[in-house]
């Protein structure tokens, strides 16, 4: 968060703004819901597109998922260390590793996984994503 900050006041001194409009997608609204409460006065307003509610429940959600297919394709040792892991995704420490999400399913558990493209800037992208996402994350309009 303390890059977002320090973006943010580049922004801000770049374009000549005492505020800006603050935007999040997807995991990036919990960051700029952070900024956005812990630094009001750089905040003209924010604006969530594919708002998380409760990251910790979520990433609970997509931790039991993964013990749960890891056990039932007899990978025990999977299952075990990611059993391991609750405690500090409870705390918020740590979220559930993209090596397993991308193994098991997890969080994208409904998606096949060979639905997926890249794109040039690594973005990952599904047929699930809204348009709006698509045409903004291809056309480069993100920071």
């Amino acid at each position: 968060m303390k890059d977002l900050l320090a973006l943010t006041d580049y922004i801000s001194n770049r374009f000549d703004k005492k505020k800006i409009i603050l935007m999040g997608h997807s995991f990036g609204t919990y960051i700029a819901t952070q900024a956005a409460h812990q630094a009001p006065e750089k905040y003209e307003a924010y604006i969530g597109i594919g708002q998380t509610a409760d990251t910790v429940e979520s990433v609970l959600e997509a931790l039991n998922y993964l013990i749960d297919q890891a056990k039932s394709s007899g990978n025990t040792t999977d299952a075990k260390y990611l059993q391991g892991l609750t405690d500090k995704i409870q705390s918020g420490e740590q979220f559930a590793p993209r090596k397993y999400l991308q193994k098991y399913g997890g969080a994208a558990r409904l998606i096949d996984f060979e639905e997926w493209f890249f794109v040039r800037t690594g973005v990952q992208l599904t047929k699930y994503h809204p348009f709006l996402s698509r045409f903004i994350l291809l056309s480069g309009y993100f920071i």
